[in-house]
């Protein structure tokens, strides 16, 4: 596992969740969104999402776990794999998020990635963090502890 990032030292940030390349390719013949679950344990922002998928991606957000979204940002085509937040998002401890992507065609997913407690201060990500759904919807399911390459941008400033 990755040390932990000192306080004030994540300037910007984002969890190492394993493996950036293939493990299996999917695709649907649809419009899936596919996302991470996770929470901090200091205050801080949420600028963006870094995601390993293909950069025909047209949308990313940010959610609080009630389905709220946060931030999106919507993009026409490519976009390459950091997207930036109009406006970064202030984040708590204690309040679980969900950043996501939504694409069409073909995505990776890691099966058996997220089966524990991953805690990379500032990030807490638990078990069966991956969450997908279908179209654009708020992602809840979750498939074999599965990881999409989608991890939040954080700063402490």
């Amino acid at each position: 596992m990755p040390a932990p990032i000192p306080t004030g030292a994540c300037t910007p940030c984002t969890p190492d969740l394993g493996p950036r390349n293939a493990n299996r390719w999917e695709d649907e013949n649809r419009r899936v969104t596919l996302g991470l679950r996770f929470s901090v344990d200091r205050p801080g922002f949420i600028t963006g999402i870094r995601h390993g998928q293909d950069p025909s991606t047209h949308l990313a957000r940010l959610w609080r776990s009630d389905g709220t979204v946060l931030a999106s940002r919507r993009i026409a085509g490519g976009g390459g794999n950091d997207w930036t937040f109009p406006s970064p998002v202030a984040v708590s401890p204690g309040q679980e998020y969900v950043v996501d992507i939504s694409l069409f065609g073909p995505y990776v997913s890691h099966h058996t990635l997220h089966t524990a407690t991953l805690r990379q201060s500032p990030f807490i990500v638990p078990p069966h963090a991956g969450v997908h759904a279908y179209d654009e919807q708020f992602p809840t399911s979750t498939w074999h502890d599965s990881n999409y390459l989608v991890s939040p941008v954080f700063t402490s400033s």
